[in-house]
């Protein structure tokens, strides 16, 4: 599989990075551009963005390179705004689940 990079607002600086992922620190301004150079060196294969860096435009753009694209986009929810219920799929099933369909995309 190929690496995978989160793509995050200055307030998360090293955050991923410390756990020894490959992390990009963005501005909602740049962040189409950072993807589209992760896109284009073709290293990664999964690219996960903080969701505050997303307006409806950069959403838009996002669509159309992942259906172009090989790999796979997932976005991050907002920092402490994901509410787990019993029962239910949080981030982390869905998360999962998006890699596991990644990998059958490249096979």
């Amino acid at each position: 599989m190929k690496g995978c990079v989160f793509i995050t607002p200055q307030d998360a600086a090293y955050g991923f990075a410390l756990t020894g992922f490959q992390q990009v620190i963005s501005g909602r301004e740049t962040v189409l551009v950072d993807l589209e150079k992760i896109v284009l060196k073709g290293s990664s294969g999964l690219v996960l963005i903080d969701e505050r860096l997303l307006s409806d435009k950069v959403s838009r753009r996002i669509e159309v390179i992942e259906k172009h694209w090989e790999g796979a986009i997932v976005i991050l929810p907002e920092p402490g705004t994901e509410r787990i219920e019993p029962g239910k799929r949080d981030f982390g099933m869905q998360l999962i689940a998006r890699v596991l369909g990644y990998q059958m995309k490249l096979s």
